[in-house]
């Protein structure tokens, strides 16, 4: 489990880099169209659609991260109002974890299927095969799962270190 959660922290840190990559580039795009629009009459028209299916990869791929990190929107309401113990906690905390991943893996195979049927189909702007964009959807939800599971398996080796001291 160590090794798994170390790779996954190092994919992270690649994967956070080619986000802010991401996020740069589309925020130079979007400020140039605006600059370009506004001080001559032409435009970027691939511009919008770039941004679009830059903005897709950022979050999906930022969930993943998000979800390291324990920043994702779970039940909170629950614990605090029925005043649940450590163990019940983790037990319903892990169960939503369950629940998370199973969505995930449905949206992967739907997504999966969205692709097959649009492949062919190309953007209009950039001139792009449809699966480029769509494929952030089963990307992100692997890269989602990976990391569920990584703060899943550090949360046990914690639980085992404290048990053992």
């Amino acid at each position: 489990m160590s090794s798994y959660i170390k790779c996954v922290d190092a994919i992270n840190k690649i994967i956070r880099a080619i986000l802010i990559a991401m996020f740069i580039v589309m925020f130079l795009t979007a400020f140039a169209q605006v600059i370009i629009r506004n001080l001559t009459t032409g435009s970027i028209p691939w511009s919008d659609e770039l941004c679009r299916y830059l903005i897709i990869y950022i979050v999906w791929m930022g969930a993943g991260l998000a979800a390291r990190s324990n920043r994702l929107i779970r039940m909170e309401v629950l614990p605090s109002l029925a005043k649940m113990s450590e163990k019940n906690l983790h037990i319903m905390y892990a169960v939503s974890t369950v629940i998370s991943i199973g969505f995930a893996v449905m949206t992967i195979y739907c997504a999966v299927n969205v692709i097959s049927i649009n492949y062919k189909t190309v953007s209009p702007a950039l001139q792009l095969s449809m699966a480029v964009p769509y494929s952030a959807i089963p990307i992100g939800c692997v890269y989602l799962i990976m990391n569920m599971l990584a703060s899943d398996f550090e949360w046990l080796l914690k639980k085992k270190e404290a048990e053992q001291a």
